[in-house]
């Protein structure tokens, strides 16, 4: 199969951004080991037995990421909105409702528990802001989550906390054969609409992922406790693993300002909107003697490229500059 050449570029990032990070997958995966119970390593634990001593932990550690999480979720926020001017009033009212309303939609209590575990224990927590186009029939709704840092790729170059300068952010998603087609039906077999026989889909042509997210652990002992990386793939017929790269990436949009001076009216319109504004010979007209004045403004915007190996699944222009993936940082 022929390979999009903007697969192959989330690819080279991905490939690029995992192999700097791989000390902080080392230390983070210690630090999960060791709030699971697992201190010792397999060395340690035979010094131990060696020395008739119990390679049993003092676990302290636990009980006090428990409490911080208890303590900061105790209640859900209350959110304040400012109006600007005394017209904002009514708007702010609303903005204060609907924010209430995406984090009670959203679970908001459990995704922010996971995202301060992650935060205590990783160092580093991540949510996810995403629109969940099925909700309320199909009209839409905000929502957001909490991400496992370990699938979180940013640029090294990024010197921002929270990874607003950062040029790309890359999510890695590995699904099995069955999530992937649930997903996306179209990549899946196709029946010959002549002979009605099922012949291979895209997905049969595309290369499996044999890693994982998690790295594998590095403490072992008599307590061991059972990871994300010993359950991951304990069904032996669901060895068919595929891997989606989402792109976050920020580029130029072009709005116009259009500034009516006759009524003092100001539009702001995107591309189809001010095409669709001048095709009409009134708008077409007053532009022309002057009575309408246009301002081309460039705009941030973030962009998402979504790639599953050789091919790109899609790729979409969000409505707004900040990216939707926000980090959780420990000192």
């Amino acid at each position: 199969m022929e390979i999009d050449s903007r697969a192959k570029h989330n690819q080279e990032l991905y490939r690029r951004w995992r192999d700097a990070r791989s000390d902080w997958d080392t230390e983070a995966r210690k630090d999960l080991d060791f709030y699971l119970g697992n201190h010792f390593s397999t060395d340690e634990s035979e010094e131990l037995k060696s020395r008739n001593q119990a390679d049993v932990p003092m676990d302290r550690i636990s009980p006090a990421v428990e409490k911080l999480k208890a303590t900061l979720t105790s209640r859900p926020p209350v959110f304040t909105i400012t109006p600007r001017e005394d017209s904002d009033v009514k708007i702010s009212s609303v903005w204060r409702t609907i924010l209430g309303y995406i984090w009670e939609n959203s679970a908001g209590d459990t995704q922010m528990k996971q995202a301060i575990h992650d935060y205590a224990i990783t160092g580093l927590g991540y949510l996810y802001v995403y629109v969940d186009t099925e909700s309320d029939f199909g009209r839409g709704d905000v929502k957001f989550t909490h991400i496992n840092p370990f699938r979180v790729y940013a640029p090294p170059t990024s010197r921002d906390r929270w990874l607003n300068d950062a040029d790309s952010i890359i999510l890695s998603t590995i699904l099995s054969k069955e999530q992937v087609l649930t997903l996306y039906p179209e990549l899946g077999t196709k029946a010959d609409p002549e002979t009605g026989e099922e012949a291979q889909g895209p997905i049969d042509k595309l290369s499996t992922y044999e890693e994982k997210d998690y790295p594998s652990a590095l403490n072992r002992n008599s307590m061991s406790v059972f990871t994300p990386a010993e359950t991951d793939n304990l069904d032996y017929r669901d060895n068919e693993r595929y891997q989606i790269l989402e792109r976050y990436y920020k580029t130029k949009v072009t709005y116009y300002r259009v500034l009516d001076t006759a009524t003092g009216q100001e539009y702001i319109f995107d591309e189809m909107d001010m095409q669709g504004y001048m095709e009409d010979p009134i708008n077409a007209e007053s532009i022309q003697n002057g009575v309408v004045q246009i301002i081309q403004v460039p705009q941030t915007r973030v962009k998402v490229c979504a790639s599953l190996g050789e091919v790109v699944l899609y790729e979409a222009t969000l409505n707004t500059d900040m990216y939707p993936i926000v980090a959780v940082p420990n000192n």
